[in-house]
């Protein structure tokens, strides 16, 4: 999953490229050029089984390739939904949708029948997952008897609303993928449950292969995560021209500015004892902003506004790297903000970008380091 996210076979085309002498190009007969398309490549990408589905920009997020990461389809496929949700997803969240006492049970043809009176209206086969359609909502069926110490679930494949004062039928066999799933022997049903499944936590990796040889993998676990296109929206990439965003940084990891709080160094202290308190020789001084500082403008009314909170998680799409915000300042009217995260930048090696591409996510619980691993 992490080194042949795309399940193709290759686990290399995948490292970042080695650029020898430096100078941004890989295509020198000095360097390495893993996958051989002669541009210098980072080496970062996500796994995302769920946005390789359900994202607007499935392929891509900044200058992240976006892969499914799962073994059991091809290379580059769009999971279904079944798919991602079985390896990204947190299962066991279901909502009540309704529930009925049982009017009658027939297993011999997976059914289980519901008074007339029971509001379908919402509810019909067309709406639950089948294998005619495999990217709708999975429901199913909580089944209890008449101690209501006893249950089974079901999958609910097929609904009849009969109509007039006819009962209505849940049916727990897909008949175009017939499979016989009969009820415990014995087991009669006086109610039912009807819940759906939902999507509410996620997960996705980031990955930073280096060229020395080793990567870095970072879970972030979401909460309710949405794919609309504003909440992957890149402030500072070049197709979103009413944006942009830099890093307090160069590419060296050098200070370049006096960061958020204006004043070299750590503001109001005399952080190199020279006698003289905030001047240019504290730039860049250790556990000071002037390397954790980052600027966002955007155009308000055409872009949307970033989601900027203290605690929450931006992602840089350059190198997928992620970034805890500490404090910050916003201008809605103006469309910038000034926001200092809580560890030292980490500058982008030459030739890859000269400016941060940045998301602001929604729902992000916690961004978990695995550490570093050996590449193949």
């Amino acid at each position: 999953m992490v080194h042949d996210p795309d399940n193709d076979g290759n686990e290399t085309e995948h490292r970042a490229d080695i650029d020898a002498n430096n100078d941004g190009d890989v295509a020198d007969a000095s360097d390495t050029d893993w996958d051989g398309d002669s541009v210098f490549d980072s080496g970062a990408y996500l796994v995302d089984p769920v946005g390789r589905a359900l994202a607007t920009n499935p392929a891509s997020l900044g200058l992240l390739p976006r892969f499914h990461g799962i073994s059991a389809i091809a290379a580059n496929a769009v999971p279904t939904i079944a798919q991602f949700e079985a390896l990204a997803m947190l299962p066991d969240i279901w909502q009540p949708i309704f529930q009925s006492r049982v009017a009658s049970q027939n297993n011999g043809t997976f059914t289980i029948s519901i008074p007339s009176g029971t509001d379908l209206t919402n509810l019909t086969t067309g709406q639950v997952r089948n294998t005619a359609n495999p990217n709708n909502p999975r429901y199913r069926m909580v089944l209890l008897d008449s101690t209501g110490k006893n249950a089974a679930i079901k999958d609910l494949f097929q609904i009849t609303d009969n109509a007039g004062t006819a009962n209505d039928d849940l049916i727990w066999q897909d008949t175009t993928s017939p499979t016989t799933l009969p009820l415990p022997s014995g087991f009669t049903a006086t109610n039912v449950k009807v819940e759906a499944q939902e999507r509410r936590y996620t997960w996705l990796l980031t990955v930073r292969k280096n060229s020395g040889g080793t990567t870095a993998v970072d879970v972030v676990a979401f909460f309710e995560r949405s794919f609309r296109a504003q909440d992957e929206f890149v402030y500072g990439d070049p197709a979103n021209a009413g944006t942009s965003a830099a890093y307090s940084v160069n590419s060296a990891g050098q200070a370049t500015s006096n960061g958020y709080d204006g004043d070299p160094g750590v503001s109001g202290v005399d952080d190199d004892s020279d006698g003289t308190t905030d001047n240019n020789t504290e730039l860049g001084w250790p556990g000071s902003d002037d390397r954790r500082t980052i600027a966002v403008s955007w155009t308000p009314g055409s872009d949307p506004q970033p989601f900027i909170k203290q605690g929450g998680f931006l992602l840089d799409t350059v190198a997928g790297n992620w970034y805890r915000v500490v404090q910050y300042t916003e201008s809605t009217t103006a469309g910038t903000a000034s926001i200092v995260v809580d560890r030292d930048l980490v500058p982008f090696s030459t030739g890859i970008s000269t400016t941060p591409r940045l998301v602001f996510y929604r729902g992000v619980l916690e961004v978990y380091p695995l550490g570093m691993r050996m590449t193949p």
